[in-house]
């Protein structure tokens, strides 16, 4: 199986910020599903306490569509969690 890595180090079309950016959105998608998983809700359930289609979790959750912030925040709300930015040094500052 491949991973990520390996492909991020192939893919010459794009450029390394923008995988970045796709490599941060993927990160982010899979940390709601873990979420959604471990509450033990369906795509169903989770669009009926967040207020979003079914289908657009499916998208999201298939990597379809990078999640535009408000329905991250709707999300990240319907299932428990909360988000903050952390500081890139060792000192771990929340801001």
């Amino acid at each position: 199986m491949r991973t990520w890595s390996d492909v991020r180090g192939k893919i010459k079309s794009i450029t390394d910020e923008e995988k970045s950016e796709i490599e941060l959105s993927a990160n982010l998608v899979a940390k709601l599903i873990a979420r959604r998983e471990e509450l033990g809700l369906s795509q169903r359930q989770l669009s009926l306490k967040s207020g979003l289609k079914q289908a657009a979790i499916a998208r999201l959750e298939s990597y379809n569509a990078i999640p535009r912030i408000d329905t991250f925040a709707r999300l990240t709300k319907s299932l428990g969690l909360e988000i903050q930015l952390v500081a890139a040094t060792t000192s771990k500052e929340k801001y």
